[in-house]
């Protein structure tokens, strides 16, 4: 009786729940049971299908919408017309995160990297990667001896060309992971034309988990040594796509911030790994990443998503009358060379504008140095208010480089201006300029890349704004200090 009564009790089911660790058959059924769920809660008639329009190709609608969402997106279900999709999404993400790390104790390795599935793009390369890692009971213990001649047999076509050295060790990885970014680079860009969260996410991560990965099976890894490789690689990568004129020197400095984190992410992830299989790996891991990335391309490319629209404003205070202003924002005499920061490195610099017609459908041709922009006249109203759609956008850079003709892809129609507008306020002492630009573009994530676009939209705003502003005011004899943003 004093046994029974001294035995210990099991604890509540939630906090066994909690610290459930995960096999690879229990974690890949787990997956697919709920991105079957979630596929057919979608479907109900309340939710509009985020798809290409294909309803009655089930298999499309889940391969082209619901792996793009679920793999990619910030907020699955945030361009559904129901908030039950959002709901559904968020549940996912949570029940997604969690199995991870199931998966990952499972594995012998700490569950907090399983907040790594809340980043898209990386979401599917790590739920494939966990479904190939072993468990950390899948095999019996061995001697350190006959580990080392399975291991050793195992990898034999990687330690045969690796130095043994630490900084030869390091380039070789560094290099060999960096030659297969430049490949992914080409069949993003050059093949599928897509410049997404495969390529910016994916594709940086995956470079620092394959350069780590091959550095431990010839030395072991000591800390800060998986940090410092994926650094080394993301430059090496940057190196040969200025060297093999694929990029220019300016959107390379745009990509590395994020490229660096993702690839110290996935070094460290690698690191993790290795502390519990680096012997009992057979290249399985690396392999099945590598060919993860090409499927996410085309995932990606079989669902375009559609870019989020960004308004910029800017205003200026002149001191004079709204009718003295207006005839120099339809027509905008030749600007001097423009000696910013933004047009020394070869972004695209505003010189003039002219208006051909009157009234509502008049053209108005804006000169850049990389070009014209066609604009149609939308809204007409001297001298208070001129509306604009943009036509047609010249190409917002030329490339930085030693190279004549390097032109990649992302310099054709995937930074679209939509509209632009002027806005005239009389104020006391005379008139508010607001100048207004609404654009799009194609990378992503795409709040990154208006990050950048920011300081350069509101630097051409300024131009037009300043100098309008100095012209009339030298005219009217009057002068004052600009205020706004």
């Amino acid at each position: 009786m004093a046994s029974l009564m001294d035995a210990p009790s099991l604890p509540p089911w939630w906090l066994r729940l909690w610290t459930w660790s995960a096999p690879r058959r229990a974690y890949l059924l787990s997956a697919l049971v709920i991105a079957l769920a979630v596929f057919n809660l979608d479907r109900g008639p309340t939710v509009r299908l985020f798809t290409l329009g294909q309803n009655d190709d089930p298999w499309g609608q889940f391969l082209h919408g619901e792996l793009y969402r679920y793999g990619f997106q910030w907020l699955p279900g945030s361009d559904a017309s129901s908030p039950a999709s959002v709901w559904t999404g968020c549940a996912a993400l949570l029940l997604g995160t969690f199995l991870s790390g199931a998966r990952l104790r499972n594995a012998g390795v700490s569950p907090r990297w399983a907040l790594l599935f809340l980043v898209p793009g990386i979401r599917p390369l790590l739920g494939t990667i966990l479904v190939v890692i072993p468990s950390r009971t899948e095999s019996p213990a061995e001697p350190a001896e006959s580990v080392s001649v399975s291991t050793s047999s195992g990898q034999t076509w990687i330690r045969r060309w690796m130095p043994r050295s630490h900084w030869g060790c390091a380039l070789s990885c560094s290099s060999a992971a960096a030659v297969l970014g430049v490949a992914l680079v080409q069949v993003n860009t050059e093949l599928l034309g897509t410049y997404g969260w495969t390529l910016f996410l994916a594709t940086p991560y995956l470079l620092g988990f394959l350069a780590t990965w091959m550095y431990s099976l010839q030395r072991p890894l000591r800390k800060g040594e998986a940090m410092r490789i994926s650094w080394l690689t993301v430059i090496t990568s940057g190196l040969l796509l200025f060297g093999l004129a694929v990029e220019g020197v300016i959107c390379l400095i745009m990509a590395a911030p994020i490229a660096f984190v993702l690839a110290a992410l996935g070094a460290a992830t690698a690191a993790a790994l290795m502390k519990v299989i680096q012997r009992r790996s057979d290249g399985r891991v690396m392999c099945v990443a590598v060919a993860t990335i090409p499927m996410l391309c085309l995932i990606e490319r079989g669902r375009p998503a559609q870019p989020p629209v960004y308004t910029f404003s800017s205003e200026v205070f002149i001191a004079a009358p709204a009718r003295r202003i207006w005839p120099r924002i339809v027509d905008v005499a030749g600007l001097p060379p423009d000696q910013n920061f933004w047009s020394r490195i070869n972004l695209a610099t505003f010189r003039r504008a002219w208006t051909e017609g009157h009234g509502l459908g008049a053209v108005r041709v804006c000169e850049f140095d990389t070009g014209t922009a066609r604009e149609i006249v939308t809204e007409w109203e001297p001298p208070f208010r001129l509306g604009l759609k943009v036509e047609s956008t010249p190409t917002p850079m030329q490339e930085w480089t030693f190279y004549r003709h390097i032109h990649p892809p992302h310099l054709e129609g995937y930074y679209q201006v939509n509209r632009a507008a002027f806005e005239l306020t009389p104020v006391d002492g005379g008139t508010l300029v607001r100048g207004t630009t609404e654009f799009q573009h194609g990378l992503w994530p795409a709040d990154y890349w208006a990050w950048w676009c920011r300081p350069v939209i509101h630097g051409l705003q300024r131009r037009v704004l300043n100098a309008v502003k100095d012209r009339t005011e030298a005219a009217m004899g009057t002068t004052s200090e600009s205020r706004g943003p």
